[in-house]
């Protein structure tokens, strides 16, 4: 069987099982990536939709866009398009394949230090394809919460102190932050599979908090265990996620806050006063220790960090 109808057989399948296909214009807006790139890759490597409407226009499958995703993500590591292509046009959706990038990173990814000495030395260079080689293959190598805890916070923390140290700039800082927030999602969207029918986890951070890697963290590590999530990312104000929260109903609402808030304010109202069908969950920070609940309102469950966070959501769901 030809390649071309290998990859039609498989991408209609997955389209048939979510329903879903996507334009150009809506994949690049997903991936970040450019339109003249998303068709510049198919007309070069085959690497492009594969549905077509009834009217004859060509549509991306979730497989596909997968397949993208891949593509984009070894050529950041420092692989060739050509070689990259050939990896991302036999992918089935399923665990990623190595790239043949024939780097050092197989060694860094079981001895923390090196890691976190590695990354910091490329994060000072500007190197942002080797710093995702490195978390790339880490989240290639471990489960997410052992990746996270042992290697990608530990590193963000050294590089946050090397930045109040004048050792780099917050431009480094923000580069391995974007880079590891790429290879999480670029996770998540490797999972398929993902169980929908247990009910709604609902993420979020806080509405003046611009730190969303925690969440994106928290997805991925659910994603692990199977579970879907619908995030909604950083800064969400409080009366949008009241009216989220009205109309999906879910079952486990989680929120990230990094900066202090104060004990009363709009968002801890909201927060507080969720329906009893929906368990609110809070990590970071930023939340206050000694908060004012109304009478009758239900305090939320403070989670100590992400193997608590993902445990602890599981176990609602279970």
């Amino acid at each position: 069987m030809a390649m071309s109808e290998r990859l039609g057989s498989a991408s209609s399948d997955r389209s048939a099982a979510s329903g879903l296909t996507w334009t150009v214009g809506s994949v690049a807006s997903r991936t970040g990536l450019p339109a003249s790139t998303l068709r510049t890759w198919e007309r070069r490597y085959g690497i492009g939709p594969t549905e077509r409407t009834s009217g004859g226009h060509r549509r991306y499958t979730e497989l596909d866009i997968a397949r993208v995703e891949l593509l984009n993500r070894l050529i950041a590591r420092g692989v060739s398009a050509r070689e990259a292509a050939q990896v991302a046009s036999t992918y089935d959706g399923r665990d990623a394949p190595r790239p043949p990038d024939g780097s050092d990173v197989t060694a860094l990814v079981h001895e923390p230090d090196a890691m976190i000495h590695a990354v910091l030395e490329a994060a000072a260079t500007h190197n942002g394809e080797r710093i995702s080689s490195i978390l790339g293959a880490a989240v290639d190598t471990h489960d997410v919460v052992t990746a996270w805890t042992d290697y990608f916070a530990p590193a963000l923390v050294r590089i946050g102190e090397e930045w109040s140290a004048g050792n780099v700039d917050i431009a480094a800082e923000h580069l391995v932050s974007e880079r590891l927030s790429v290879e999480l999602r670029a996770f998540v969207h490797r999972k398929p599979d993902l169980d929908h029918e247990r009910g709604t986890v609902l993420l979020a951070s806080a509405e003046d908090d611009q730190h969303s890697l925690p969440v994106v963290a928290l997805q991925a590590a659910l994603a692990d265990r199977g579970i879907a999530c619908h995030s909604l990312g950083a800064r969400l104000p409080a009366s949008s996620l009241a009216k989220v929260i009205a109309t999906l109903d879910p079952r486990v609402v989680f929120l990230w806050a990094s900066l202090p808030r104060p004990s009363v304010d709009q968002l801890w109202k909201v927060v507080t006063a969720t329906p009893p069908s929906s368990t609110v969950l809070i990590g970071g920070p930023g939340w206050p220790a000694d908060p004012l609940v109304d009478p009758g309102d239900r305090e939320p469950t403070r989670t100590r960090d992400l193997a608590d966070a993902v445990d602890r959501v599981t176990g609602l769901l279970a």
